[in-house]
């Protein structure tokens, strides 16, 4: 599995465990905040290991600053 992949399935597993099977949502609309707010939240809020316990919106500025 390449590095890419493993990342994606990693996001998603994340994403089912700690937003979609939390949520039975109403409508659309709900979902939709509700799963903005939480990729948001990983990408400005979560430390994430494997990108040096940086988030990933700070490894990205890393990565293009290099």
């Amino acid at each position: 599995m390449s590095s890419f992949s493993a990342s994606v399935t990693f996001v998603m597993r994340t994403l089912k465990e700690q937003c979609l099977y939390l949520h039975r949502f109403q409508s659309l609309a709900e979902a939709r905040r509700i799963i903005g707010e939480f990729i948001t939240r990983y990408n400005t809020e979560w430390l994430i290991e494997r990108l040096g316990h940086q988030t990933p919106v700070a490894a990205r500025i890393a990565a293009m600053a290099a």
